[in-house]
């Protein structure tokens, strides 16, 4: 066994001790021995029915897959700052402990937990449980490319509530000038209507 044999055998091993990811069965498999361009074997988890490779991402540490005969070129990727972009293991902080990718906090406006959901479900919209959407704006996004139906039912929605306010609030300054002209007592105008809040973060 030469020595580009022995580094494959415990990346290997090493793959083997570290394979906590869920989702479809795995294999290992050397993608790659190394050559004059690309010295270092390559050894990489291969999802078992499509022959894809799972690489991460060395700053986002996000896992992509990739054809298995891309991971060589995908590999020698670097960033402008020369770091390599992807690796074949998950990244790790100093103690060891697997760096995963950041989620952001903001739910779909379609999820369970939403305190309009029990109106939705009524207007027949479906449910999602996407609830890691980065901010406000990638919200909007999401809405509109996921669930453009829904997402036209609500603006709909929220545009009726809206009109509906105006014409109660029209309606008691009517009545407000009516009691100033005949100096009779006009019914307070309080709105029933609750304010929008903003979309729940988990």
């Amino acid at each position: 066994m030469n020595d580009r044999d022995v580094l494959i055998e415990e990346l290997l091993m090493e793959q083997e001790r570290d394979n906590d990811e869920p989702g479809p069965p795995t294999y290992r498999e050397m993608v790659h021995k190394g050559d004059d361009e690309f010295a270092a074997p390559i050894v990489a988890q291969v999802m078992q029915r499509a022959g894809y490779v799972w690489l991460y991402d060395t700053k986002t540490y996000e896992r992509s897959p990739f054809l298995r005969y891309m991971a060589p070129q995908k590999l020698q990727a670097k960033y402008p700052d020369g770091t390599p972009k992807f690796t074949t293991q998950r990244p790790r902080d100093k103690d060891g402990n697997p760096l995963m990718p950041w989620r952001g906090q903001v739910k779909c406006l379609l999820h369970p937990d939403q305190p309009q959901r029990d109106q939705y479900d009524r207007m027949g919209l479906a449910v999602c449980t996407s609830a890691h959407i980065a901010n406000d704006q990638q919200l909007v996004l999401h809405m509109d490319h996921k669930h453009p139906s829904e997402w036209r039912a609500i603006q709909n929605l929220k545009r009726v509530d809206r009109e509906t306010e105006e014409s109660e609030y029209r309606r008691a300054i009517i009545n407000l000038a009516a009691e100033k002209a005949t100096g009779e007592k006009a019914p307070l105008y309080v709105s029933d209507k609750k304010k929008p809040g903003r979309p729940k973060k988990g």
